[in-house]
């Protein structure tokens, strides 16, 4: 582990929290975290360089602390234990993803610099924070309790009549979102979308 100071990206896996803890202490050059592992309860003292978090399979985390400034891209995937994510406005966040963490109900509030939201498979998810004006693919799939279409179609709406929202190229809202309603959300759409 001489060189781990230096280590831009780092996949770990089957790891105690105590090692994961270790590793990142020493880890002061690294941009892009994978963590695969049931052993690990909280993920906390992130690297400040973090731009890529890639949390998949952690059974038992419970809980991920406070995020750092620089990161870019949150993957969040088949966390069963997790009830909450962190902190995001605070954060340059582009992407957020979130798969088959079916105990987080809610999200905190967005930055703006959020360009893609894809939920999936969340079935306590039931409102998330205020989408971004530069916001350019919603995906939500398998959410039934998630209530925020209403809100969603409201705040498209008002940013079509200001012109925001000019960047939103997709809406997918998918089977099982029991609260959807196509007429609202069809209708709020921007009138204009940018491709590029």
């Amino acid at each position: 582990w001489r060189n781990i100071s230096s280590i831009r990206n780092l996949t770990i896996r089957s790891a105690t929290e105590k090692q994961l803890e270790c590793l990142l202490k020493d880890s002061k050059a690294l941009t892009v975290l994978s963590v695969d592992s049931s052993d690990v309860r909280r993920l906390q003292n992130l690297p400040n360089k973090l731009q890529g978090l890639v949390i998949v399979d952690c059974g038992n985390l419970r809980q991920v602390l406070e995020l750092p400034a620089s990161l870019m891209v949150l993957h969040v995937e088949s966390c069963p234990a997790l009830q909450q994510l962190p902190a995001l406005e605070h954060t340059a966040v582009e992407r957020l993803v979130m798969k088959q963490c079916p105990r987080v109900a809610g999200t905190s509030t967005l930055p703006g610099s959020v360009k893609e939201i894809e939920i999936r498979q969340c079935p306590g998810l039931n409102q998330i924070g205020a989408l971004p004006d530069g916001l350019r693919t919603f995906e939500v799939i398998q959410c039934r309790n998630l209530t925020v279409s209403m809100h969603i179609g409201m705040h498209l709406q008002v940013a079509r009549s200001e012109t925001s929202y000019t960047n939103l190229v997709a809406v997918n809202w998918l089977h099982q979102c029991d609260h959807y309603s196509s007429s609202c959300l069809g209708c709020a759409l921007p009138t204009h979308t940018s491709t590029g």
